[in-house]
C-alpha cells in the first residue's frame, strides 16, 4: 500500500481528490506550504515539513510553481513527485528546459475541459496556454517566459508601466498594498534595483471589520472568503526570500492605514491589491496625491464581479477630491485598473 499526499487546498485538490482513483494507495494528508486549518475534504492537513521519507508519492495539485521547488528544496527526489496541473507543468517546463517530473496529462487535461466561463476574461486564460497560435509578438515578460505567469496581460502591462517609469526617470518609491505571497511585488523590486519598495500587508489575512463592510453591502460574500481561506497562508520571510533585492525592501506589517511611514514619501508605482473595500478607498486617500506626475497606481480586480467593493471605492473617492482620475482599465483576468499621473 503506498502512502500519499495531495499538495494543494484548493481547487485543482479538490478536483484531483474526488476524481483519483486510490487504490492501492493510503492518502495520508493534504498539504499546505503555511497551513491555517486541520483538515480538508475530511482528511488532516499537514506542512510540507511534515513529508516524510515514508510517503511514497507527492501529487502536486496546484497552480503555484514555488511548491515544486520548495519539495525539491527539501530534499524530496523528483521520483516521488507527479505534477496535476498543466499550468505547473509549463511553468517547470519554461524553468527547467525539460520535463524530469512525472506529468498526469489524463487528469490534467481532465481538469482543464471542468475551467467553466465565470472568468470574464476566459479567453485570456485561453490565450495565455498558446500565444504562439495568436501570434503573439511578445514571448518573453519580465526576462522570463510567458508560461511562467498566471495572468500575461497583467506582467506585460507591468513591464511596459515600469519602461516608461524608466525612460521617462520618474523618481520615487514603489509600493504594493496588498502582498499576500509577493508573487507581484517580486517582479517590481528585481526590476528596481535601485528604488525601496514598500510593502503594506498583515500577513495574517483580512481585518474582520473590512470583511464584514463589504458583505453588509454586499460587495463580496461570505462564500468567497471561506473559499480564499482569508488569504492567511504568508508570511514575511516567504515573500522577502522570493525578492531579488531584499536590502531594498521595506516591509509595513499590520493594519493599514495605520502602517503608513511617518518619513514623507512620493511614489513612482504602486500595485493596490488588497480586495476590499475599506483597504483599497484607504489605499487611494494615502497614494494617489503622493504618486509623482508620470507614475502610475495597478489597481487589481477592478473588474472582478466577486469583489465589487474594488470598483465601488474608486468613484467614491473621486468624489471626495472632487475630481476624475485619469483611469485605463486592462483585459487581465481580474480586469485590473491603471491609474495614471
Amino acid at each position: 500500500m503506498k502512502k500519499v499526499v495531495i499538495y494543494g487546498t484548493g481547487k485543482v485538490g479538490k478536483a484531483f481528490y474526488e476524481s483519483h482513483n486510490f487504490e492501492g494507495e493510503e492518502l495520508v494528508a493534504f498539504v499546505e506550504t503555511n497551513p491555517n486549518k486541520e483538515s480538508f475534504l475530511g482528511t488532516n492537513i499537514i506542512g510540507i515539513e511534515d513529508i516524510g521519507e515514508n510517503i511514497d508519492i507527492i501529487y502536486l495539485a496546484n497552480s503555484y510553481i514555488d511548491t515544486v521547488y520548495e519539495c525539491i528544496g527539501r530534499g524530496i527526489q523528483k521520483q516521488r513527485l507527479i505534477l496535476e496541473n498543466e499550468m505547473l507543468c509549463k511553468l517547470y517546463c519554461s524553468i527547467e528546459g525539460t520535463l524530469d517530473i512525472k506529468y498526469d496529462y489524463i487528469f490534467a487535461m481532465k481538469y482543464e475541459r471542468q475551467i467553466t466561463k465565470k472568468d470574464e476574461y476566459i479567453v485570456m486564460a485561453a490565450m495565455q496556454r498558446n500565444l504562439k497560435n495568436y501570434g503573439s509578438h511578445k514571448m518573453n515578460i519580465l526576462g522570463n517566459s510567458y508560461t511562467e505567469s498566471y495572468d500575461y496581460n497583467r506582467l506585460a502591462t507591468l513591464e511596459l508601466l515600469i519602461e516608461e517609469i524608466k525612460q521617462n526617470n520618474i523618481n520615487g518609491e514603489l509600493a504594493e498594498l496588498g502582498v499576500f505571497k509577493g508573487n507581484f511585488s517580486k517582479w517590481i523590486n528585481k526590476e528596481f534595483p535601485d528604488k525601496r519598495l514598500f510593502l503594506f500587508d498583515t500577513f495574517d489575512g483580512f481585518d474582520n471589520k473590512d470583511i464584514d463592510i463589504d458583505i453588509e453591502n454586499k460587495y463580496s460574500s461570505k462564500e468567497w472568503f471561506d473559499k480564499v481561506k482569508n488569504f492567511e497562508e504568508t508570511s514575511v520571510s516567504l515573500v522577502l526570500g522570493k525578492m531579488k533585492h531584499p536590502n531594498q525592501v521595506v516591509v509595513r506589517k499590520g493594519f493599514f492605514p495605520d502602517t503608513i511611514p511617518e518619513e514623507k514619501l512620493k511614489y513612482a508605482l504602486v500595485s493596490i491589491d488588497c480586495d476590499l473595500y475599506m483597504p483599497i478607498l484607504e489605499g487611494l486617500r494615502y497614494f494617489y496625491p503622493r504618486v509623482n506626475r508620470g507614475g502610475y497606481i495597478m489597481l487589481h480586480d477592478y473588474n472582478a464581479p466577486e469583489l465589487r467593493g474594488v470598483r465601488q471605492a474608486v468613484p467614491d473617492y473621486e468624489l471626495e477630491i472632487g475630481e476624475r482620475m485619469v483611469k485605463i482599465p486592462i483585459p487581465d483576468r481580474c480586469g485590473s485598473l491603471i491609474i495614471g499621473k
